[in-house]
C-alpha cells in the first residue's frame, strides 16, 4: 500500500512549486468602511434608514454585550 499522505509512490516532488507572487484577495467591488465610534467599551456605528439616523451597537457576538 503507498503513502499517499507521504508521497512514497509518487514520481513527482511532494513540495508544489511557490508561486511567484504573494496571493491577492480579488473582488469585483471595492471595500467600504464604516466609522465605528468606542463608548464603554462597545462600538457604536451610526446608520440612516429612510432619512432618519441611528445609534446602533454592533454586535461582535462577545459574551460582554448584551
Amino acid at each position: 500500500m503507498c503513502g499517499l499522505l507521504l508521497g512514497a509512490c509518487a514520481k513527482v516532488p511532494i513540495r508544489e512549486s511557490v508561486p511567484a507572487r504573494s496571493p491577492v484577495l480579488e473582488r469585483a467591488t471595492p471595500l467600504t468602511t464604516v466609522p465605528l465610534d468606542v463608548r464603554m467599551n462597545k462600538l457604536f456605528v451610526s446608520a440612516a434608514v429612510e432619512g432618519q439616523t441611528r445609534e446602533f451597537i454592533f454586535d461582535t457576538g462577545s459574551p460582554t454585550i448584551l
